[in-house]
């Protein structure tokens, strides 16, 4: 994976050049102290990931992450992990706090290999029995499933499905695809529509799922880790 890593500290630069050294699959291209240098690299060279500080002088990298229309692959590097929810919301691939361990490097890295190696052969849509009807539903229009019953209630971006199965079931279908996450024994949902959380509710457009006391530590775990 072709490289660049954006970051203003000099001694986090460095770190970060140690660790993609010692990686096989990474070739570390390029590295620059503020996003406007970053930006023009982006722009002149394809890079498969992009290892990304968040507070940087005149341009974040949030605003950085904002204006980019098609982006590699992307890991947040902060020394504050309250940005991690801010993070979350421009779909990056990890977050990294600082100082970062090289066990936690590592989980970062094979996360994205495992995800880069899948994309060809992980199915993208299911067919769901609904209204009398075999009803394609592609998975990234999913927002999260409920359970009632012996039903599951199928909440998508253009409306929604009841489907006579099993959560456990339909979990089945999902498991290869980590998009999606259990946060209650009624509900799963996509993280990819999440908006922001709320307590112990996630929101995903108006709808608002709640996050059952069992599920709060892995949930929470997965945003830190995007």
């Amino acid at each position: 994976m072709n490289c660049l890593i954006i970051d203003d500290e000099e001694m986090a630069r460095a770190a970060l050049k140690r660790l993609c050294g010692q990686v096989e699959e990474i070739d570390l291209v390029e590295t620059c102290s503020n996003v406007l240098d970053g930006l023009k690299l982006l722009k002149s060279v394809v890079y498969d990931l992009l290892f990304l500080d968040i507070e940087m002088p005149e341009v974040s990298g949030l605003d950085l992450l904002e204006s980019l229309e098609k982006k590699p692959k992307v890991i947040i590097t902060s020394s504050k992990t309250d940005y991690a929810f801010q993070a979350f919301e421009f779909q990056v691939d990890d977050f990294l706090a600082k100082p970062i361990s090289f066990g936690r490097f590592i989980k970062a890295i094979e996360k994205i290999n495992k995800r880069n190696k899948s994309l060809s052969d992980v199915p993208d849509h299911i067919f769901v029995r609904a209204d009398g009807k075999r009803v394609k539903v592609d998975f990234s229009e999913i927002l999260f499933l409920e359970a009632m019953k012996d039903y599951v209630i199928v909440k998508r971006s253009i409306g929604k499905l009841i489907v006579h199965t099993t959560l456990k079931r339909f979990k089945a279908h999902l498991a290869i695809d980590d998009r999606f996450m259990q946060v209650h024994r009624s509900y799963i949902v996509n993280i990819d529509h999440i908006m922001n959380i709320e307590d112990n509710c996630i929101i995903l457009g108006e709808n608002a799922v709640p996050i059952s006391r069992s599920y709060q530590r892995a949930f929470s775990e997965r945003i830190n880790s995007l």
